[in-house]
């Protein structure tokens, strides 16, 4: 009974995640993706933990040391949200129509966002069909009184 893939996937996706955009590069290397599973890791130094689907565009830029952005949504930006979530292919233009600007570290920051983490690579390891990057948060902001959106999947095998 409990080990069926139904009956796991059903318990797998009872676990809460945040909406996630991650992002970096410049000009026609920015990118981003829509990413589940975004956790704080440690408190010194500040880490979070990221999983990245393998084959991901991104990840090189994450993994030459390129600052990247890691920005939680609130409830009220599914608008943003919807655009990363289609994915871009390498070279494709993954900013055009959303407003970003350069972070302290050269990362870049989608503008409208209420909280946003400015990451450097500390670390990664293989995870099933993902990888989990460990990143070093050097600087960020979050709207006072903002609060993040909250999602459980109805199925643990799929986003």
């Amino acid at each position: 009974m409990g080990t069926e893939k139904t009956t796991i996937g059903r318990a797998l996706g009872q676990i809460p995640g945040g909406v996630f955009i991650v992002t970096a590069g410049k000009g026609e290397k920015g990118t981003g993706f829509l990413a589940s599973w975004v956790q704080q890791a440690a408190f010194e130094p500040p880490l979070v933990s990221i999983a990245v689907k393998q084959g991901r565009p991104i990840q090189s830029l994450i993994e030459s040391g390129e600052p990247f952005a890691v920005h939680v949504l609130g409830k009220d930006q599914k608008k943003i949200a919807a655009h990363f979530a289609k994915g871009f292919a390498p070279g494709e233009a993954a900013f055009e129509g959303v407003g970003v600007r350069t972070g302290v570290t050269g990362a870049p920051i989608l503008d409208g966002v209420n909280t946003y983490l400015e990451c450097r690579f500390y670390g990664k390891t293989a995870a099933g069909d993902h990888v989990i990057y460990l990143a070093e948060v050097v600087a960020g902001a979050a709207v006072e009184g903002s609060e993040p959106e909250v999602r459980v999947r109805r199925d643990g095998f799929t986003y």
